[in-house]
């Protein structure tokens, strides 16, 4: 996972700097405006989906939660650690995401 890649490089003690990333659920939000199926798919399913302000809650308690002050390199959902498959926990993975990213943006990070 990129995030645990950046927490290693940027979230050292002393600093207060601490890398988490969140997801935020299925929101229902205007990100379907542009697709006719997708617009479709959402009404249908808009039960079951999060207002954009219930989606936002896990990243807002990440970011003030004094109990993860010193907590980095996690994946949160629901306001909870959170489960997180094989594929993005491989470090080889994130090896080739970062340094592709990093190529894409122009970035030099040795």
């Amino acid at each position: 996972m990129t995030c645990r890649r950046f927490g290693r490089r940027f979230a050292f003690p002393g600093t207060n700097v601490t890398v988490n990333s969140v997801h935020p659920g299925t929101v229902n939000s205007d990100l379907t405006r542009h697709s006719t199926l997708m617009m479709i798919l959402f009404t249908v399913f808009s039960v079951f989906l999060k207002t954009p302000l219930e989606g936002a809650q896990t990243s807002v308690y990440c970011a003030v939660a004094e109990e993860l002050h010193s907590v980095s390199g996690k994946h949160f959902s629901d306001c909870a650690p959170a489960f997180v498959a094989p594929q993005g926990r491989s470090e080889e993975t994130a090896s080739k995401l970062w340094d592709v990213s990093c190529e894409l943006l122009g970035i030099d990070w040795d």
